[in-house]
């Protein structure tokens, strides 16, 4: 199930994260959102992960991508 697959992604960068293994918590964010660009969870998520790092350029940026989301509809913003 896709759903599934997209939680596992975010689930694995989170505990990357977690570990401070940077590079493989980065790559589990930009998979999900590669695969899922409409789900703004994702993005909130990689923005947070870029903000305590302290890379705040990036972070603004996936905030940015998190409200654009937010005005489009919830059916759109859903991991397909």
């Amino acid at each position: 199930d896709h759903l599934d697959f997209y939680d596992i992604l975010l689930a694995r960068a989170e505990n990357f994260h977690r570990l401070n293994l940077a590079a493989n918590a980065l790559e589990n964010y930009q998979e999900a959102i590669r695969l899922f660009p409409n789900n703004l969870q994702a993005y909130e998520k990689r923005g947070y992960f870029y903000q305590v790092r302290g890379d705040n350029a990036k972070a603004q940026a996936d905030y940015a991508k998190v409200n654009e989301l937010k005005k489009q509809p919830a059916q759109q913003n859903a991991a397909s």
